[in-house]
């Protein structure tokens, strides 16, 4: 698990330690990132992967970056990523969004 500091005008679920600014426009917050620690890269640093299947670098010695207590992997189980992912879809290309708007049949199209 990774602690993230964020700020925004919105809070979302799960927001902790919530903090208004001086005017009161935006907040300051901490989320819970719960990461899957994929392996050690060459540099030193560990391999994390996120819910959605992205990955990053983090260095070990970080202090926001904590291993999860047995509770709350029990607890909080459907927000840790799987071990295998489905793949990820390809992004739409141009082309493709072309054809799906404009070479749709008439009776598809929006009025």
């Amino acid at each position: 698990m990774c602690r993230v500091t964020r700020n925004s005008t919105r809070l979302p679920p799960g927001a902790k330690q919530v903090v208004p600014s001086l005017r009161g426009e935006s907040y300051s917050y901490v989320l819970d990132k719960f990461w899957l620690v994929m392996g050690k890269a060459d540099s030193g640093k560990l391999r994390v992967r996120t819910r959605r299947g992205r990955e990053f670098q983090i260095d070990p010695d970080d202090r926001r970056l904590r291993a999860a207590t047995w509770r709350e992997r029990a607890v909080w189980r459907h927000k840790f990523p799987p071990l295998n992912p489905p793949p990820r879809r390809p992004l739409p290309t141009i082309t493709g969004l072309v054809r799906r708007i404009f070479l749709r049949p008439r009776s598809a199209r929006r009025a």
